[in-house]
């Protein structure tokens, strides 16, 4: 894959190692849940995987930003916390910067469902070039570098991702949340005449399904999605030949201000994304693009 094969097999690792604490956790039975600010979940399986993974990512790739959605505990090693910390400060700033979500689907891994994992992401200069989504339930890692293509190691066979070359709005399959139905998803479904809405758990793993050409669309459209959530899903996706946009058409931004991503976004296996945003925005009553 390139340039990036070191820091691939770097974040691969981390992510594993992450995925094998969390289960663990599940296994225990005792997830320690509590509620963020936010009415998020989190609990103990989320920050035991952000302790492995953001002293194993900032070792990697030394000097680079860190953007985590958990807080970091106290490390056992002083000198490991100072340069996570370190890293922490420079966030999405850095020329390089690993965006992280140590738990993506909390909520499903709380309902005891197996559609959680692990987000790693990693910004050059604010655009996504890597992404590694490890899901340890269902034995699949999925994983790109820009320009190098997407790939899923589902048991130890690796097997190139390309997206679903469905075009009749009959045939396509809608990705919604599993937890929480949307009336607008429905209105969205209805307006396209998809065949199917499916419900499926984290936003991760909603990109990583189109890009395997399992399913064609997904959507966010409240505040709740945040960039973690999306940017290691973007490089698989765009990789697989899809794409994700804002509501309005525009790339998401990874150096915006604030991490929510608001005002939606839509995923696609590509083809007639445009024509999508149109129908999506008009069955939202969207009338101009936002901002």
């Amino acid at each position: 894959m390139g340039a990036l094969d070191g820091v691939l097999a770097a974040a691969l690792d981390a992510a594993r190692a992450a995925g094998r604490a969390i289960v663990a956790v599940r296994d225990s039975q005792q997830l320690g849940v509590e509620t963020k600010d936010g009415g998020d979940p989190v609990g103990r399986a989320d920050l035991a995987s952000n302790r492995l993974l953001c002293p194993a990512l900032v070792q990697a790739l030394p000097g680079a930003g860190l953007l985590s959605e958990e807080r970091l505990d106290a490390l056992e090693d002083p000198w490991v916390h100072g340069r996570v910390e370190a890293a922490l400060a420079r966030g999405t700033a850095a020329a390089w910067c690993w965006v992280v979500d140590p738990l993506d689907g909390t909520r499903d891994f709380i309902a005891d469902t197996d559609d959680f994992g692990v987000n790693i992401g990693l910004l050059h200069h604010g655009q996504p070039v890597l992404g590694v989504n490890h899901y340890p339930a269902h034995r699949e890692t999925f994983m790109a570098v820009r320009d190098g293509g997407a790939w899923l190691d589902a048991g130890g066979s690796l097997q190139r991702l390309r997206v679903s070359e469905r075009r009749d709005p009959a045939t396509l399959r809608m990705l919604c949340s599993r937890s929480r139905r949307d009336r607008d998803f429905e209105r969205v479904a209805e307006a396209v005449g998809v065949g199917a809405l499916v419900g499926r758990g984290s936003m991760g793993l909603k990109l990583a399904t189109i890009a395997a050409g399992r399913a064609e669309l997904t959507m966010t459209l409240s505040s709740r999605s945040h960039l973690w959530d999306s940017c290691s899903g973007e490089v698989i996706l765009h990789e697989a030949g899809g794409r994700i946009t804002r509501l309005d058409g525009a790339p998401i931004d990874y150096r915006q201000p604030e991490t929510p991503l608001a005002g939606g976004t839509l995923a696609s296996h590509g083809y007639d994304h445009e024509r999508l945003l149109g129908i999506v925005r008009t069955a939202l009553g969207i009338t101009t693009p936002a901002g």
